[in-house]
């Protein structure tokens, strides 16, 4: 990427889990970005995230994102968690090796919520328009319910916390993207779709429920499903190997 003038401070890195030393020091230099994703990444086994991990010191230049939200959770909350416990397991890892114990836990919800929040939007150029609050931002605003089962009690004591290592979806009540709501005592708002030429399904000029865009969900998954029984997946799985540059001769049973 470097060579081809692409590692810029625009750039961001999806999960970058095996970064050389060099790698870590070239990306420091041009200023560039990794998006971790550590719910997907420790599912996956890609090793450690790069956003927290000790022997690749890139957290500077680091934020979290959430991969395909059919494989995990669309929370980054849930990712934050991940980041933070992984993090400190294998951050105590060598302690445990020689029968000791740290002094104290590794990371805190702190710096795990600024990488979900004010270092996304540094990583994508817009920290002054938004990843916090503050007069002038663009008013993107989450609102947590404090009294469910998951946050009552935490969130009157520390709400960061609550946040990071309690909170779900499904306590969220109220969000805000630039000063309109899009949902509300924890319903989605229905939402205008734009006009579609290309769509296979014709654009209704009336908002959309929720209700009506899971319908249009479950048709597309039928769709779907049906090209994907029609796929030789051996074949499949040659190609995707080919794609994402994978050895297969590297690829063992086990070791």
């Amino acid at each position: 990427m470097d060579e081809c003038g692409l590692l810029t401070p625009s750039a961001i890195l999806s999960h970058a889990n095996s970064l050389s030393d060099a790698d870590v020091e070239l990306i420091k230099k041009r200023n560039a970005h990794i998006s971790s994703t550590p719910s997907l990444e420790l599912q996956m086994g890609m090793g450690t995230p790069t956003c927290f991990d000790a022997s690749r010191p890139l957290q500077s230049h680091s934020s979290l994102g959430v991969d395909c939200h059919n494989v995990t959770l669309a929370s980054l909350p849930a990712e934050m968690r991940m980041a933070l416990q992984n993090s400190r397991g294998a951050y105590n890892d060598k302690f445990i090796d020689r029968g000791l114990k740290p002094a104290r836990v590794n990371k805190t919800v702190q710096d795990v919520y600024a990488l979900a929040t004010i270092a996304g939007a540094r990583a994508i150029s817009m920290e002054e328009r938004i990843g916090s609050l503050a007069e002038g931002k663009l008013a993107d605003i989450i609102a947590f319910d404090a009294l469910t089962p998951n946050m009552i009690c935490g969130a009157q004591q520390d709400p960061i916390t609550a946040i990071v290592m309690h909170s779900t979806p499904a306590d969220v009540v109220l969000t805000m993207v630039d000063g309109i709501i899009r949902k509300r005592e924890g319903q989605l708002e229905p939402v205008q779709p734009e006009e579609n030429p290309d769509s296979i399904f014709p654009v209704p000029s009336p908002p959309m429920l929720w209700k009506e865009i899971a319908e249009r969900l479950l048709e597309t998954r039928a769709t779907l499903k049906a090209k994907v029984d029609r796929i030789d997946l051996v074949e499949a799985k040659q190609g995707a190997l080919k794609a994402f540059g994978y050895d297969s001769s590297k690829i063992v049973d086990s070791i």
